[in-house]
């Protein structure tokens, strides 16, 4: 072996990996708010649409084929646009599942915030997963 030569991850190392993935989970956390309100708006324009659907049917327009075909659609639209349906609900178990178990990093190294400014985290968020430091 060379002279100076390191069998595995150094302290700083590990140190930048907890801080990178301390840093993922805190852009976690922000998705989850960003999420949450775009959640909230889809779901509210989904029933705001499926109440004018409903005054729609009952309006005494005749029913034709083509609006028959046009209720259909309306109405997989919003489906679509609805985060509680059956086929978005997975999106809100993944982002629910997500917090369930945050990293237990220790605190912040000092320097932490000088390596978010220089920006030499983001090339170990692709590395950061929770407890792979734990195990590093």
């Amino acid at each position: 072996m060379a002279r100076g030569a390191v069998d595995g991850p150094t302290e700083l190392d590990l140190a930048m990996r907890r801080a990178a993935e301390r840093l993922k989970y805190e852009r976690l956390i922000e998705a989850q708010a960003d999420y949450l309100e775009d959640a909230a708006h889809r779901w509210r324009q989904a029933n705001r649409l499926r109440h004018f659907l409903q005054a729609a049917r009952t309006c005494g327009l005749p029913e034709t084929d083509a609006l028959q075909a046009w209720f259909a659609w309306a109405h997989a639209r919003c489906e679509d646009l609805d985060p509680l349906s059956a086929a978005n609900r997975g999106d809100l178990q993944a982002y629910a599942a997500a917090l369930c178990a945050p990293p237990d990093l220790g605190p912040p190294d000092p320097e932490e915030p000088l390596w978010r400014d220089m920006g030499w985290l983001e090339p170990l968020l692709d590395d950061a997963s929770p407890g792979r430091s734990a195990q590093a």
